[in-house]
């Protein structure tokens, strides 16, 4: 509940344009990496 809350606050802390550039940043990485990734916060398992 408190990583939450942080996050949450960190976001609060941030302004629109910030926010939205870490968006776009974020977005961009995925393309960059071919746009696949773990769904609903699972992490990559190696096989």
């Amino acid at each position: 509940m408190s990583d939450t809350r942080s996050r949450v606050e960190a976001q609060a802390r941030l302004g629109v344009r910030e926010r939205h550039h870490v968006l776009h940043e974020a977005e961009a990485a995925v393309e960059h990496l071919g746009g696949a990734g773990p769904a609903g916060g699972e992490s990559w398992k190696s096989t």
